[in-house]
């Protein structure tokens, strides 16, 4: 999967708040995770730590870049790096990786000797070139030059494949690049614990969001005959069989309903959780099974639940009958980039599924590896 993106906007100094010289600390602030604590600590800025959202010039980390700041719903740090990207250029490409790369060039910066950085590089396993030549201690130039050197417009491309991305700068015929792996704890910049909790938080803010469920528009050209007047929209099938995306529909009129029926109750739970239309009124009571055995909880409508989700994961179902006869489904949320998933398990019985305003009591488990639901489905 590549992304583009030609970024036409100068670096101008009206868009940046400056601030007079301040002695003041961040002690105060808190921060989503360790790492940008450590970050901040290392930031030698000219100015005050800013308490919003902002880009800050300061000459003696960066001569013509900034520094962006950002805070999230509670007030606390959730990112900080060189300025290289537009909030749009982010939502176009990708919000976490361009968060990453400025992370980590602002983190390359501050250790300010070459040796360092390739030790640093190494221990990430990230490769970095300039016109074609890794960078490594030998080189003359430091992280700072190349930065600085960016000048815009700047053609940026974004190559992501199962493992691996490639974030390429091409400016003024020269090229840089940054070749990394995939996976959450790096581009997060987080560890389990503070993934846990950053997710607790950003659902707990989600749950008041007003949510519309969003028309499920499908043509018979999209549908396989599946049988008795129900097609099936092959999804994806992830790890095993019976966990997949697959969709079904009943004809209804001239177009095509997702499939909610008292005659298929597995089928239904499926439906409900990966389409919308059938999802309002729906409330989800989640047990979030974090780490070191919390167990925090949290109630949130189920559209407000899966629109959280949808542009980064991937849903994944399936529905069977417990022990005790009630249908357990589980959802896989599969993130599209990042090797890891969230895990949510539903149990109900058959008349609950089709009430109105049903609670769904469920076990929310985050930041997973992949061979957990193997273990869940024997």
């Amino acid at each position: 999967m590549v992304y583009r993106v030609l970024i036409l906007i100068f670096f101008i100094f009206s868009f940046v708040n400056t601030f007079s010289f301040d002695s003041k600390k961040h002690e105060s602030l808190k921060f989503t995770t360790r790492n940008l604590e450590s970050i901040a600590g290392n930031l030698k800025l000219d100015c005050e730590f800013p308490r919003s959202d902002t880009i800050i010039v300061s000459p003696n980390i960066l001569k013509n870049k900034g520094i962006v700041f950002r805070f999230n719903k509670n007030g606390d740090v959730n990112h900080i790096g060189v300025s290289l990207f537009s909030e749009e250029t982010k939502q176009l490409m990708d919000i976490g990786i361009c968060n990453f790369l400025e992370r980590l060039l602002l983190q390359l910066v501050l250790i300010n000797d070459n040796d360092d950085v390739e030790r640093k590089l190494n221990e990430f396993k990230i490769l970095m070139y300039v016109n074609g030549k890794q960078f490594s201690k030998k080189t003359n130039y430091s992280i700072s030059d190349y930065i600085e050197s960016m000048d815009m417009p700047v053609n940026f491309s974004l190559k992501c494949e199962e493992k691996t991305a490639n974030a390429v700068w091409i400016y003024n015929s020269n090229t840089f690049n940054i070749c990394f792996p995939l996976y959450r704890e790096l581009i997060d910049g987080s560890d389990k614990k503070e993934s846990d909790e950053i997710l607790y938080n950003d659902l707990y803010n989600a749950r008041l969001e007003s949510i519309k469920p969003i028309d499920d528009e499908v043509s018979l050209e999209n549908l396989e005959e599946f049988k008795d007047g129900i097609y099936v929209r092959k999804g994806t099938v992830f790890l095993i069989p019976d966990l997949t995306s697959n969709v079904y529909y009943v004809e209804k009129g001239k177009s095509f309903e997702p499939l909610y029926s008292l005659e298929y109750p597995e089928i239904s739970m499926n439906n409900l959780f990966l389409t919308d239309i059938h999802g309002e009124g729906k409330i989800l009571a989640l047990t979030h099974r974090s780490y070191g055995y919390f167990t925090p909880e949290i109630t949130m409508p189920l559209l407000n639940f899966l629109n959280f989700f949808k542009d980064d994961f991937e849903t994944l179902c399936h529905t069977r009958y417990n022990k005790k006869g009630n249908l357990e489904t589980i959802i896989v949320l599969n993130h599209k980039k990042l090797n890891y998933i969230h895990l949510l398990r539903v149990v109900s019985d058959k008349e609950s599924l089709f009430s109105s305003n049903t609670v769904f009591k469920a076990d929310f488990y985050s930041n997973i590896p992949q061979h957990y639901i193997k273990t869940l489905l024997k």
